[in-house]
């Protein structure tokens, strides 16, 4: 987890809109430098500005007193008033859409079931996979903690089906599987 900032210390810092997903920097007070230079020179440089930038992984990440904060924490932070006790789940799986209405609080079992495909994935489907030796599409699942075989099949659509109905049932989110 993040080390976390004082809230208040926090909204003297950022602005939030909830619609766009988007942190800017506020017009930051002296008591934040050392010296009236170093505020001005910031100031200048930051206030008004779009806050944070993107890693590799697309995330948004914003460094606050030398240490890099993720953009989707302190929009929940600056919104609700408090930290977010556990993961922040992107719903739609797009990391760099920090909306309000694309964050929830989730486990990280829950977070698992809103996960994109994995790119070593050569099925096309999430938990199907070619059984070389038996010549069979074989379907599986995590449920309740622990791996589920879901049965072997002749056609590629059933298994994919049998997944389908068990993602259902073990309470995956619609998402889970897509790609990118």
């Amino acid at each position: 987890m993040t080390k976390t900032l004082d809230i208040s210390f926090l909204q003297e810092c950022l602005t939030y809109e909830a619609a766009t997903g988007f942190l800017f920097w506020k017009h930051r007070p002296l008591t934040h430098f050392a010296s009236a230079n170093a505020c001005g020179v910031w100031n200048s440089k930051h206030a008004g500005r779009r806050a944070g930038s993107p890693n590799v992984k697309r995330r948004w990440s914003t460094k606050i007193n030398a240490v890099l904060h993720q953009n989707h924490r302190l929009a929940w932070a600056l919104h609700y008033g408090c930290w977010p006790d556990d993961q922040i789940d992107h719903i739609n799986g797009d990391p760099e859409d920090n909306r309000l209405i694309n964050l929830r609080i989730v486990s990280n079992a829950e977070n698992q079931k809103n996960a994109k495909r994995k790119q070593t994935n050569t099925s096309g489907a999430t938990g199907v996979s070619w059984h070389k030796r038996n010549r069979v599409w074989q379907a599986n699942i995590r449920g309740n903690g622990r791996f589920v075989y879901l049965g072997s099949f002749s056609r590629f659509e059933d298994a994919v089906a049998a997944r389908k109905t068990a993602e259902q049932e073990y309470g995956y989110h619609p998402n889970h599987g897509r790609i990118g």
